[in-house]
């Protein structure tokens, strides 16, 4: 059975953790439209997607398991994950969008729908994230 952690849906966005309280980020982000896809998949490509590259293969792969499990079940609230994350600008209007659009940037012409869904078990270890990014 493998295990799908949900604290890798925050944790790939940490580039704009807290940004909501930073001044300067708010002045460069204020025009963003949360629901344009290609603005939104440019600011993902500049700023998330290095930050995902530059972490070790094993984080990797559990955190691009993690995205894929809940885009497919839809288990999880998006808009509760990305809200905690206090991002300088809002989330579309349909709050799992936003992870689609992480999905396409990072794997581009991959699908994420896991077939076999129940071979996967839940877990929330928000230490996980944290441990496999320090290690190589």
């Amino acid at each position: 059975m493998k295990t799908v952690n949900i604290n890798f849906l925050s944790d790939i966005l940490g580039p704009l953790i807290g940004t909501a309280d930073m001044d300067d980020m708010y002045e460069k982000y204020k025009d963003v439209n949360p629901n344009d896809s290609n603005q939104i998949k440019l600011i993902i490509a500049s700023i998330l997607k290095p930050y995902f590259e530059h972490r070790p293969e094993k984080y990797k792969i559990a955190a691009k398991l993690a995205l894929a499990y809940y885009l497919t079940t839809k288990k999880t609230d998006f808009g509760s994950i990305y809200d905690s994350c206090l991002v300088v600008f809002e989330h579309p209007d349909n709050p799992r969008d936003f992870f689609v659009w992480i999905w396409e940037v990072f794997f581009p012409k991959e699908n994420f729908n896991i077939i076999e869904v129940n071979e996967y078990k839940e877990i929330d270890d928000i230490k996980e994230p944290l441990l496999l990014a320090s290690k190589n």
